[in-house]
C-alpha cells in the first residue's frame, strides 16, 4: 500500500476535491445563490448577450481566486498539523524551536 505522503505528492489525493459540505443550510444557500445568478444572467442575456459573457468571465475569475484561498487555507492547516506533530514527538524543544512554533 502506498504511503499517504507519496499519494499526496503524486496528486492522487486532493483534499480540496474530497471536502464537500453536506449540511442542509449550506445546500440551501448554494441553491439560492445559483438561482439568483441564473435569474441575473437571463436579464443580462435579454439586455445584451455580450454582458452575459463578461459576467461569466467575472465569475470565472472569482472562482480562480477562491481556489487560491482554499489552497492557502489548506497549507495553513497542514502546517499547523505538522507543527503539532513535531511538538508531540519531541521530548523537549529548544528555545529557538519554541519561538518558531509560536509564529
Amino acid at each position: 500500500m502506498k504511503s499517504i505522503l507519496t499519494a499526496l505528492f503524486q496528486g492522487e489525493i486532493r483534499p480540496s476535491d474530497q471536502y464537500i459540505p453536506t449540511g442542509e443550510a449550506y445546500r440551501a444557500i448554494q441553491a439560492q445563490k445559483h438561482r439568483r445568478c441564473e435569474e441575473f444572467r437571463q436579464v443580462l442575456k435579454e439586455l445584451d448577450p455580450e454582458l452575459d459573457k463578461q459576467f461569466i468571465q467575472v465569475l470565472d475569475g472569482q472562482l480562480d481566486g477562491l481556489s487560491q484561498e482554499y489552497f492557502e487555507m489548506f497549507l495553513g492547516g497542514f502546517r499547523l498539523g505538522a507543527k503539532l506533530m513535531l511538538e508531540i514527538f519531541q521530548d523537549e524543544l529548544s528555545p529557538k524551536e519554541e519561538d518558531e512554533l509560536s509564529e
